[in-house]
């Protein structure tokens, strides 16, 4: 199978990069990458339809306990919507993920 990862040019989407590439390495699987500009959960769901990966790795900021709480709009739709198991990295504070 594969693992898929979304991602956009921001701390967050090469954290998520960098995990979906370990994960891949770790379970010798093939790795899926997609960079996208619009509604990142049709992205999301339209890369793993087409894929047939088996785990979805995404990338999100930091959030206070309030953001922790209600997760941001697109992470609820996603978890919502796939199927799959979903792998949600933040990105490191110290530049490294």
């Amino acid at each position: 199978m594969a693992i898929a990862v979304v991602h956009r040019d921001s701390p967050e989407g090469r954290a998520a990069i960098v995990h979906a590439a370990r994960e891949a390495v770790q379970r010798r699987e093939q790795l899926r990458l997609h960079e996208h500009d619009g509604d990142q959960v049709s992205a999301l769901r339209a890369l793993v339809d087409s894929s047939g990966a088996d785990l979805l790795v995404v990338g999100t900021r930091r959030m206070s306990p309030i953001g922790k709480f209600l997760l941001e709009r697109w992470l609820q739709r996603l978890l919502l919507e796939v199927d799959i198991p979903i792998l949600v990295v933040k990105e490191d504070v110290r530049g490294t993920a």
